[in-house]
């Protein structure tokens, strides 16, 4: 489903579909800092519900730790409440068909519909339509809400077209439409949205959005204009740039917006990294038009278990002093019966040259001498490269990754009884 990740865009990266064998995020916990009681204390917990091999997920209101149980509490009254439901069904090609959205009816103690929306795919498994209903309490029928058209080019989003549903003449109607332009390698450059003047009956621009690139075809400018009809001519809103580090991971972002005085920097967001990649702090600061100075305003750090996952996040916001803001608690538990633990030696898989443009190589010790696969999963968690190494107590293999788009992948290797994964950077020059 192409065009709802690129929508959604790391909505939740925590690699739970990449492999059925690996331990899947259950449960998430968010707290809310107390100045009076000066504590954190739940504001919101889900708990995820997989059914087959395909996934599903389900919200419900309380989750299970490994050592305590938390509860979704109502602010006013403090009890535990449950408040929505989201089911999602997929096809035999694991592509998601339809998500229906729930609230829970405390009156009557049930859940009733509220929103459902279904999807249709071509036969490259891109999403070609989206079709949104609310749900009609009076007749219990779904009534259509909006309908959103995508085309395709080579498996590129190439345009897109948002309608929404007149009740009155019982048909959809035009609101907004996207354009699409890329440049070589795939590489989204432009966005044109116009939008449907009603008044009129025609097409008027509205938005436009560009992105440019630096020479490791990463994005290292963003640039958004809105369009003024009565003067007929586009004008800059707002702008970020991206710069990297020598991992071609993001190392800062400054944000800017336009007025009549020209550029005005107004944010800047500073990250590090752990030695897998992992990002562990982002520091926001906000500009000072007035004075001219950075002030740090908020940061948030992040902790991961051995999967490079993450279990733990945390922001504090900066007043005289670093004070607690939230917390979110992550909780994975493995699906499948007979799944060992994690292998304390680090040593025992090593990967080199990692970042790589061409060859990786892979050197594992395993525990047994039995049979090995070696796997490779884009972040998509689709297989884009794999070899049976036969049985063998010691692997040494590598991995052709100059064919494959830069960025970041996942090595699982498996044997009866052990799994072990691995990210492998490809990064092109």
């Amino acid at each position: 489903m192409k065009t709802v990740l690129l929508i959604l865009l790391i909505t939740l990266c925590s690699f739970t579909g990449i492999h059925a064998q690996l331990p899947r995020l259950i449960a998430t916990a968010v707290y809310s800092y107390n100045y009076d009681a000066d504590s954190l204390f739940i504001i919101d917990s889900t708990a995820y519900t997989y059914t087959g091999a395909n996934g599903g997920i389900a919200y419900a209101p309380v989750i299970d730790f490994t050592t305590s149980t938390y509860y979704l509490y109502n602010w006013l009254a403090d009890t535990p409440v449950s408040n929505r439901l989201t089911l999602q069904t997929f096809d035999s090609h694991n592509n998601l068909t339809s998500i229906t959205i729930q609230n829970w009816d405390t009156l009557h103690q049930t859940w009733v519909n509220q929103g459902l929306s279904q999807f249709l795919y071509d036969g490259s498994y891109n999403d070609t339509l989206l079709s949104s209903s609310i749900w009609n309490a009076a007749t219990s029928q779904w009534k259509p809400s909006g309908q959103d058209h995508f085309t395709y080019n080579n498996n590129l989003l190439t345009y897109h077209l948002g309608q929404g549903y007149d009740s009155a003449s019982q048909q959809y109607i035009n609101e907004s439409q996207d354009s699409f332009y890329y440049i070589s390698n795939n590489l989204l450059t432009e966005d044109v949205t116009l939008y449907w003047d009603q008044s009129r009956n025609v097409w008027a621009y509205a938005r436009e959005q560009n992105w440019y690139y630096n020479a490791a075809r990463a994005d290292s400018i963003y640039l958004q204009q809105a369009y003024d009809s009565a003067s007929s001519q586009w004008n800059y809103i707002y702008m970020a740039i991206q710069l990297y580090n020598a991992d071609t991971l993001v190392d800062s972002i400054f944000q800017a917006s336009y007025s009549k005085n020209g550029w005005d920097t107004t944010q800047l967001d500073i990250y590090s990294y752990d030695n897998y990649r992992n990002e562990i702090l982002d520091l926001q600061l906000y500009h000072d038009s007035a004075t001219g100075i950075w002030d740090t305003v908020s940061k948030t750090t992040f902790v991961y278990n051995i999967y490079n996952e993450a279990i733990f996040s945390e922001t504090f916001t900066y007043f005289y002093s670093w004070l607690p803001e939230n917390a979110t608690y992550f909780h994975y538990q493995d699906y499948t019966a007979g799944l060992p633990g994690p292998v304390a030696n680090n040593n025992m898989l090593q990967l080199y040259p990692n970042p790589s443009n061409n060859i990786v190589q892979v050197n594992a010790t395993l525990p047994n001498d039995e049979p090995v696969q070696l796997t490779l999963y884009n972040i998509l968690g689709q297989q884009v490269w794999s070899w049976n190494a036969g049985t063998a107590k010691g692997i040494s293999a590598q991995i052709p990754v100059s064919n494959l788009p830069a960025g970041v992948y996942t090595l699982t290797v498996e044997q009866d009884g052990f799994i072990r994964d691995a990210r492998v950077v490809v990064a092109k020059r």
